[in-house]
């Protein structure tokens, strides 16, 4: 079934989509793709600067009983509704969710309670949330990646490992290296409120110890660089295309992750990362699943369907990002249980729902 220019083997084996080997190298088309999946980076980034050269951006505004700049609110909702999209794709999808029940019921109702019952399991689950969060987001990029190969024709296990080596330093290395770092392990002061001071005094050895493992990650990453080129020119040699949609996007991503996490203000830098990341995501779930959400919203097909359904879409996401922006703090503590399994919940569940490789059930 072909869903605005992606096909289901798209996000099934490698293989399947070579072998099909489309004439249509983008995932949804050329403009499509170009604003939403490789311009993203982009966007987010002149956007942030735009925003940072605005000194009303940083005004306070109270929103359903909660104080905070305007900018803050809207990326708080971006977010936390980026997180739920995925049960459009996991339960609201029969197909999916008939793969895998164990795991869409019984697991997140278990991790609800765990974390809900013990405050120890639920600020490790906020770490673990948080630095999952950094390596997923990298993940995403690579699957782009590998999905405009493939739509090329070119499937490698080799050209995988290096696509997903080159988009985890493309992102984790200006964390460590930039102005973020220390906004990024502070995370792990929470654990004060268990009376654990392990966490704190961890973050600041991380701190502390940044300039070398700048060094090691300037270091390294060039000589990875320099790898990744050297091999990808000896997998041309064997007829390996490269996709120009996954060059524009590597640039992309890179560009925008090095001035954003290198040298914004963390606040800007994850306003940067969370929006591009968000907007890529709610496309791929629209082009996907608009057809299943359509059956799901009961609604009949046309344009004004296809134009209901696309608004209840942003409704439920606008809703549900602003009930976490509320709710989802340590002075809710059902809230904040929700909200964390939710999170980890969308990053178990994207790795096997978009995997690029055939998944069985449990």
């Amino acid at each position: 079934m072909t869903t605005a220019g992606i096909t289901k083997s798209d996000f099934g084996p490698e293989e399947a989509t070579a072998a099909a080997k489309p004439t249509n190298y983008y995932m949804v088309s050329a403009w499509y793709d170009a604003i939403l999946f490789i311009g993203s980076p982009l966007l987010a980034l002149l956007l942030a600067l735009a925003l940072n050269e605005r000194a009303d951006s940083v005004a306070t505004t109270k929103v359903f009983g909660t104080v905070d700049a305007a900018v803050g609110v809207f990326i708080a909702v971006w977010t936390f509704a980026h997180l739920f999209a995925v049960f459009f794709r996991s339960h609201g999808n029969p197909e999916i969710f008939s793969r895998f029940p164990l795991r869409f019921t019984v697991i997140p109702g278990l991790v609800f309670l765990g974390l809900y019952s013990s405050q120890w399991l639920m600020i490790s689950g906020l770490v673990l949330a948080a630095f999952w969060d950094v390596y997923h987001t990298a993940m995403q990029n690579f699957g782009f990646c590998r999905i405009y190969d493939s739509r090329r024709g070119s499937v490698s296990v080799r050209a995988r490992r290096l696509d997903i080596g080159l988009n985890q330093l493309l992102y984790v290395g200006p964390i460590v290296g930039g102005l973020s770092w220390a906004d990024t392990v502070g995370i792990l002061d929470n654990y004060y409120q268990v009376n654990w001071n392990g966490g704190e005094e961890l973050a600041n050895q991380l701190v502390y110890f940044q300039p070398q493992l700048t060094t090691v990650f300037i270091s390294g990453g060039s000589i990875y660089l320099i790898y990744y080129l050297y091999s990808y020119w000896q997998l041309s040699q064997q007829g390996y295309v490269v996709s120009r949609q996954k060059i524009l996007l590597l640039t992309s991503v890179g560009i925008s992750s090095v001035w954003a996490w290198g040298f914004l203000h963390p606040f800007y830098a994850f306003f940067v990362a969370n929006f591009y990341h968000g907007l890529q995501y709610f496309a791929i779930v629209w082009a996907v699943e608009k057809n299943s959400m359509q059956s799901l919203f009961r609604v009949t097909q046309g344009p004004r369907a296809r134009l209901f359904c696309f608004l209840f879409f942003v409704l439920i996401l606008t809703v549900t990002g602003e009930l976490y922006r509320t709710y989802g703090t340590f002075s809710v503590q059902w809230g904040f249980a929700l909200f964390t399994t939710v999170s980890l919940m969308h990053f178990w569940y994207d790795s096997f729902v978009w995997a690029a490789r055939e998944v069985r059930a449990s």
